[in-house]
This record gives C-alpha cells, structure tokens and sequence, in this order.
C-alpha cells in the first residue's frame, strides 16, 4: 500500500512539473503574440513616445527605407538581418523643430536582448545620419536586473 501510494504521489509530482512547463510555455507563446500585436500599431506607439519625450509630427520610417540604409552602409549579414527587422522607426521634432530619430523595440516583457537591439540600432541611425537618436523600448512590463544604457522606457498602457 505504501509503495502504491509512493508511486501515485510520485506521478502527481511529475505531472505538476509537465503542466507548469506548459503553463510556462503559454505564458512566453502570449507574451509573443502581445507584443506582436503592439507592433501593429506604429501610429499609435509612435504618437505616444513622442508624447513622452516631448517630441512632435512623428513619421514612421518604411520598411523599404531601414533596408536601403543597412545597404548603403554594408552591414554584415547578421547586422543587417536583425537591423531591418527593427519594431519600428521614426522621425520626428524636438522642441526647437530640429529633427530626431527613435530606434524602437516593442516586446510584450522587455528583455535585455530588447535594449541591446534599441540601443544599437539607435547608435547605428545617428552615426550614419548625424541626427540625435533616442533608443526606445516599449512594453508592458519589463524583466528585473536590465542594463538600459539611455534606452528610454514607454509603458505600452497606463
């Protein structure tokens, strides 16, 4: 009886462990899908960045656009591959009508693999045009412990 009962108590434990994996699993596959879908919306996410870093008249950069750039300044395949696959980019204007890049990174949990992509893109944009850059990650929340390096934060909701 004691074995049966071990061996039961062992299965229960086993299965526990299989559905908080696939709990797990969902919850990373819904971050995914939530973040995509705040990637759908440039006009939007780009009017509220600018709202809070007090720019104004932002213009999402196309996609045919961000390709043309990683051409003319021949970045390396993998560079180039994660670069025109940038969330988004836009232009807009400071407070003195002077005009400004955002690189951004949209991510449902904002990682640290987020920020590094914010910020080099970012870096990339302002040495190829001159122009003041701003990093941006956006998000509804964020992991603990992130290295920003001037990556600005835009909650995706108040």
């Amino acid at each position: 009886m004691v074995k049966e009962q071990s061996a039961q108590i062992i299965g229960l434990h086993h299965t526990d462990e299989n559905h908080q994996a696939r709990m797990d699993r969902m919850e990373k596959d819904m971050d995914e899908l939530k973040g995509m879908l705040a990637e759908y919306r440039p006009e939007r996410t780009s009017l509220r960045i600018s709202a809070l870093l007090g720019l104004t008249g932002p213009t999402p950069v196309p996609a045919a656009a961000i390709e043309q750039f990683a051409i003319w300044h021949n970045l390396d395949r993998q560079t180039r591959s994660s670069f025109v696959n940038a969330d988004l980019v836009f232009t807009a204007q400071d407070e003195a009508g002077q005009p400004v890049y955002c690189a951004v990174e949209i991510s449902w949990t904002v990682n640290q693999r987020d920020l590094d992509r914010a910020s080099r893109n970012a870096a990339l944009i302002r040495a190829a045009s001159g122009q003041p850059t701003y990093a941006v990650a956006v998000g509804n929340r964020y992991e603990n412990d992130l290295v920003w390096n001037e990556v600005n934060w835009t909650p995706l909701n108040d």
